[in-house]
């Protein structure tokens, strides 16, 4: 229900409420004698408590519900570059264990994104509105070869974590649950071409992306996460 719908809800239960407390500070019904007094003093401290309650959903609850994808990317969205540390996972059929990478990354918005490998071995890519680059013998090379996976992969980390959900929102749906402390978004894949590619992505952040779980349709997976993140250095 919307925030509109919950909120003229508490209002007419708390208006019911009210006339409740009323009827329990005067209990013109109830026997006399202490049995009586004390009767009423427990129906007063049981609507009193209802009372509370319902004022909790009237006032707290419409303000939870405000929080939705376009105040995502808002908490997201940053004007200063964007850097951090990742742990990447790789889990892949027929592997007894996962690949496991680590390394860094810096996003200039609008501009260009570095992902920098630093283990199992040193690996440099830079992708910009022209496309690719690989850091080699000193000095950046434009990569003409490489595939359209790279560069999606790539675009989609620096969409994710620029909170640029645009261009995702075309080809899947988002489920979105929490606040801008904690947040949990659920992608499903609605085109036909990222439901042959994925089964589902779940994205978990605060001020900043912190995992990203991407379940493969082919039954791969790989696990993300984000540390040591900041801006505007």
């Amino acid at each position: 229900c919307s925030g509109s719908t919950s909120t003229t809800f508490g209002r007419r239960v708390m208006i019911e409420e009210m006339r409740d407390l009323s009827w329990a500070k005067h209990p013109g019904g109830l026997e006399n004698g202490p049995r009586g007094v004390w009767k009423g003093i427990r129906t007063g401290l049981k609507q009193v408590s209802r009372f509370l309650l319902v004022a909790a959903l009237l006032f707290v609850a419409p303000s939870a519900m405000a929080f939705d994808v376009g105040d995502l990317q808002k908490l997201l969205q940053k004007e200063e570059q964007v850097q951090g540390q990742f742990s990447q996972a790789r889990y892949l059929r027929g592997l007894p264990d996962p690949l496991r990478s680590s390394g860094d990354f810096n996003i200039v918005p609008g501009q260009s994104l570095l992902w920098h490998v630093r283990s199992p071995f040193e690996y440099k890519v830079r992708m910009d509105a022209e496309g690719l680059e690989h850091w080699a013998d000193g000095r950046w090379q434009r990569d003409r070869q490489s595939g359209t996976g790279d560069r999606a992969q790539l675009a989609f980390f620096r969409d994710i974590i620029g909170g640029r959900f645009e261009s995702l929102s075309q080809h899947f749906s988002m489920q979105l649950s929490g606040d801008e402390k904690r947040w949990q978004l659920h992608l499903t894949p609605s085109s036909v071409l990222m439901k042959q590619i994925f089964a589902a992505i779940d994205i978990t952040g605060d001020a900043y992306v912190r995992t990203v779980k991407i379940a493969e349709a082919q039954g791969d997976r790989m696990e993300l996460e984000f540390s040591a993140l900041s801006h505007g250095q």
